[in-house]
């Protein structure tokens, strides 16, 4: 069976971990719930259910001011062995339907049925019986997404959460992403949204008077992104073999830290972190490291964040240090947060696994932020 264009499906659990502590503690059904630390408001949100987004919170949010906007907040801690295990039956499911899957995250993945023997051939009912095989042996839900690409797959999937699935036909893409928020395209987030919106660029076919040429003039590298994804192109093949371009750790203080010196102490152990991660991964943590740049990220009490960055061989603390102080002088604000990392030559990118805890990041109370953390990127 060989069909003229790919079928792609793109699975994302609904508020998985929140719905994994759901259903293992029934009496939390129907309460809004988020998955944190309930032992310091000083942490922040994994993820939450859809009862407690109606409040507004969301994942990443501080603890004590998701709080404030839901006082009846069910607040679990989270239990990453737990959710690693679940993601691997998830898993194991998409496999009995092809062995082509680009895992994202532990509740996500792009998977490639184009070649499958399944159901005939019919992306849609392979993409609705691995979410029945989810909901009937795991108890939970998972939403669907489905089309000829990854990037309007994983728009698609988003759009009838949660439970829910939609397709987008052959030749429909455009059509179906003329519509929708700028904010949909990968690598868009509040600064470039912002921006964007200043130009009068609000819906993807804002974009359609533009060429290529002038986007990327106008707005850098992504502008070859916005020109391709605003009109629904996306040629990239589901990855089995990824790999990780960047190594990141951050921490979140319990307290802010209001001296520059102490936020140098600081530094230190996170290094030592960031130095353990990348031995795990690569027994090349000496003096010359495989890298290419090397980076410092700080969150100040504000929320604002500010980053230094410089081309860099050498895993060197006095490095990171100059770099902290380069970028605190962006700001007299106390810090929130501190995160360092390196970008790898793509020699030296290592491969990715999805349930290696070291690169699952975590703040300075044990909770999980982001997967591979903020700084980290992954290859598209």
């Amino acid at each position: 069976m060989c069909s003229v264009f790919r079928k792609i499906i793109h699975v994302d659990m609904d508020c998985f971990f929140a719905a994994v502590e759901i259903r293992n503690n029934p009496s939390l059904n129907g309460h809004p719930v988020a998955v944190g630390n309930s032992s310091s408001q000083r942490g922040v949100l994994s993820t939450c259910n859809y009862e407690a987004r109606k409040y507004g919170c969301k994942s990443a949010m501080p603890v004590a001011y998701a709080l404030r906007l839901c006082p009846n907040l069910k607040l679990v801690q989270s239990s990453m062995d737990l959710y690693k295990k679940e993601s691997q039956k998830i898993f194991a499911i998409f496999a009995r339907y092809s062995n082509i899957i680009e895992g994202i995250s532990l509740d996500e993945a792009f998977i490639d049925v184009t070649d499958s023997p399944h159901f005939s051939g019919s992306a849609t009912l392979i993409a609705n019986a691995i979410r029945n095989d989810i909901a009937t042996e795991l108890g939970l839900t998972a939403s669907a997404g489905i089309s000829t690409n990854k990037f309007i797959a994983k728009v698609a999937s988003d759009i009838n959460k949660p439970n829910g699935y939609l397709l987008v036909k052959p030749n429909c893409e455009r059509q179906f992403i003329a519509e929708q928020n700028v904010s949909c395209i990968w690598g868009v987030g509040k600064v470039l949204k912002k921006k964007l919106e200043s130009d009068g660029i609000f819906k993807c076919s804002d974009f359609y008077s533009y060429s290529k040429i002038q986007l990327a003039q106008k707005y850098g590298q992504i502008g070859v992104r916005l020109f391709e994804f605003s009109r629904g192109l996306d040629n990239r093949r589901v990855n089995t073999n990824k790999q990780i371009k960047s190594i990141s750790t951050e921490t979140t203080f319990a307290q802010d830290i209001k001296d520059e010196n102490k936020g140098v102490e600081q530094l230190k152990f996170i290094f030592e972190t960031l130095k353990k991660r990348i031995f795990l991964k690569s027994s090349q943590i000496k003096n010359k490291g495989p890298f290419k740049s090397v980076f410092c990220k700080l969150k100040f009490n504000d929320f604002s964040i500010t980053s230094k960055e410089q081309a860099f061989e050498t895993l060197s603390f006095p490095t990171f240090e100059n770099l902290f102080r380069n970028a605190k002088k962006r700001s007299p604000l106390p810090i929130r947060l501190i995160g360092i990392g390196v970008r790898l030559n793509a020699k030296n990118t290592v491969q990715f696994d999805l349930f290696d805890d070291p690169f699952l990041s975590k703040d300075s109370q044990g909770n999980p932020l982001s997967f591979l953390g903020e700084q980290s990127t992954l290859s598209p």
